[in-house]
């Protein structure tokens, strides 16, 4: 973890900065992103182009690469970038100013993008149309995307399924070029800060402002600058940027005009200069016309130096110092213990547990996390009681849980949690009662759910719900019946199921479902037969699998390869586990937690992605399995409940 930069005794940011791109000649760098496994990628405005950068790789040389699209307007073409996005599946997103769009390129696909946003060609002030895009920012689960449309003075939000001509939805401004706290001027940069309110912080560069805007709302509250005035001053902004919040709330805004980064330590007014001298220059310690920024996961800035036609790196000083060693801490506990629960992290970063089971039955009880606070408050109860059900988030930001099972009985009913009312109500019925199966959310926004038991058999059937109709209908059956297994959507939108268990033991075999022909098709079988073992998306677009059991307990692991439907065996874990949890890092390493073989385990390991091998990291600080886990806002990894010896835990922890 990085000690807050505005905290006594840190020292910022080395003021020499670094070239890390600048080709093509004479580019206009503007947005700028870092990835999940450290690739850096940024838009050239100028030349049309998206080019990235590994910044590090096994033997630490820099690998340069890029995508050139010549000027126009069709699906492989693109006109005047602003800014980039890659989600945690490897899909870029760009904002195609000129040519009035959000294009999205799929993992994987470098010629042919989507519009998932605006109306080629069609600038107007219409809902479904933009006048000039700039920059964007997803929630903190990618299922929206918030657009600063800089000449319609407003900010959109779109889904990311959505396609060319789809109306968004208004967020804040479209009144009109004002400096008032009901409008916003010439919107550039966005950044989105989940939180109980959810907040958008807004870079008005028409208004030389930063108003901070809660969704919902319709006004915002004005956190820096003084709308309307520009200046240099340390409380004055000229024609802002892009903006970044950290995870103390210290905000960065690229003062555009002014050539340098400004720091607003978080609920002050007052800036401090950490990048940039304040005029326009081309040396190492200058900036000229400043547009994008983006941090690393050890909070290295990288800037878009558009008039100097490169992208800068400035590292981040005592780094080492400042770097905490990996360790769980404890946080609130839930009001009540439980494990075989589901966790899921809402649109404004706070997670909702649901169900689960005690020592002695099942419950139907449902509380929330504040990441703030570090509290859990209880909300409104599940119609029924239940563990081993699913839980997923859809886009209009309420959950499903379907099935799972209760004393004598599996379930096919399924219910939704409004976030706004904390309040559950039921929905249609699955076809089939089952648990221990599994829910994939499509792109098309259905909800799959795949395989599972009841009492006294296991299943293969699979079954679409639709949130708009609020029913379910069958889908192709897999080839295999089985419980216990996971499922992963891969980069092109089929969903991967692999392993899990029925009558015959412990399955190695895998299948994928295609979402237009609703058809499962084999793919490889993995190497070893497991079930209770997890799934991990890599940032090179593999699936990784790790532990579990098939008789014996694992601590192998191999990673599937999408390109050629194949498994390879990776390094081993240290150590045998089954229903442990896995969650992806922001450096993107894989963090392994948790788990039961003939004892409950408290350890944890990261698999490194470059070198394939697992290291141990601190230990929990309560050993546990059948637990869950989230990743908030931050970057940490939230563990609550699970079972060990001394019964249902209440306890959660963060590492």
């Amino acid at each position: 973890m990085i000690t807050n930069p505005c905290a006594f005794g840190d020292l910022g940011w080395n003021t020499t900065g670094i070239t890390v791109i600048s080709s093509p000649p004479n580019m206009g760098a503007s947005g700028v992103f870092v990835g999940l496994d450290g690739t850096l990628y940024s838009v050239d405005e100028n030349s049309n182009f998206v080019v990235w950068e590994l910044l590090k790789n096994a033997l630490n040389v820099t690998i340069a690469a890029g995508l050139y699209k010549s000027p126009g307007s069709n699906s492989s073409q693109l006109n005047s970038p602003n800014d980039i996005y890659v989600d945690r599946y490897g899909n870029l997103y760009v904002s195609d100013s000129s040519n009035q769009r959000i294009q999205k390129f799929s993992n994987g696909s470098t010629i042919n993008g989507q519009t998932v946003a605006g109306v080629t060609g069609a600038a107007s002030s219409a809902l479904n149309q933009f006048n000039t895009p700039r920059y964007f920012t997803f929630d903190a689960t990618e299922t929206y995307m918030y657009i600063a449309d800089n000449n319609c003075h407003r900010i959109i939000r779109h889904s990311t399924n959505e396609t060319s001509g789809t109306n968004g939805v208004l967020i804040a401004g479209g009144t009109g070029a004002y400096n008032q706290n009901t409008s916003v001027n010439g919107p550039w940069g966005i950044h989105y800060l989940p939180s109980i309110s959810n907040d958008l912080f807004i870079t008005n560069n028409g208004g030389h402002s930063v108003i901070r805007w809660t969704l919902g709302a319709t006004s915002g509250t004005f956190v820096a600058g003084t709308p309307g005035v520009s200046g240099s001053n340390s409380t004055l902004l000229n024609g802002p940027m892009g903006i970044k919040i950290d995870s103390y709330l210290n905000m960065f805004v690229v003062d555009h005009a002014n050539h340098r980064v400004q720091m607003f330590c978080a609920n002050n007014q007052t800036a401090v200069t950490i990048v940039g001298t304040g005029v326009a220059g081309s040396s190492a310690m200058q900036l000229s016309g400043p547009r994008g920024i983006a941090f690393d996961s050890g909070m290295n800035m990288y800037i878009g130096d558009f008039d100097n036609h490169r992208v800068q790196k400035f590292i981040k000083l005592n780094t080492a110092a400042t770097l905490a060693t990996p360790k769980w801490t404890i946080t609130g506990n839930m009001s009540g213990a439980r494990y075989s629960h589901t966790a899921s992290t809402l649109a404004n970063g706070s997670v909702l547990v649901a169900g689960g089971a005690t020592s002695s039955n099942y419950v139907n009880t449902a509380e929330l996390y504040n990441p703030s606070t570090g509290t859990w408050t209880i909300t409104g109860s599940m119609n029924a009681i239940r563990d081993l059900h699913t839980a997923s988030t859809l886009a209009n930001g309420s959950v499903l849980v379907a099935g799972g099972r209760n004393s004598g009985s599996t379930l096919s009913n399924a219910e939704l949690y409004n976030p706004s009312t904390g309040i559950w109500t039921t929905t249609g019925n699955m076809s089939v009662a089952r648990n221990f199966h599994t829910a994939s959310i499509l792109a098309n926004g259905l909800v799959l759910v795949a395989g599972g038991a009841s009492i006294s058999t296991y299943t293969n059937s699979a079954e679409l719900y639709n949130p708009s109709t609020g029913t379910w209908t069958t889908t192709g059956i897999m080839n295999v019946a089985r419980d216990s297994h996971t499922a992963f959507i891969l980069a092109n939108g089929s969903v991967l199921v692999a392993g899990g268990q029925n009558s015959g033991g412990a399955l190695n075999s895998a299948e994928l479902y295609n979402p237009s022909t609703g058809t499962w098709t084999t793919t490889g079988s993995m190497n070893v037969a497991r079930f209770g073992h997890t799934v991990s998306t890599l940032a090179n677009g593999s699936v990784l699998v790790a532990g579990g059991s098939n008789g014996a307990y694992l601590n192998s692991a191999e990673l599937y390869n999408p390109s050629t439907g194949i498994w390879t065996t990776t390094g081993s874990m240290s150590v045998t586990r089954y229903y442990h949890t896995t969650s992806t890092l922001a450096d993107g390493s894989v963090l392994v937690a948790g788990g039961a073989n003939s004892g409950y385990l408290n350890s944890a390991e990261l698999y490194n992605l470059a070198t394939g091998i697992w290291t141990t990291t601190a230990n929990m600080n309560i050993a546990r399995y059948y637990h869950t886990t989230s990743t908030l806002a931050n970057g940490s990894i939230l563990i609550t409940g699970g079972l060990n010896s001394a019964g249902a835990l209440n306890s959660a922890e963060l590492y």
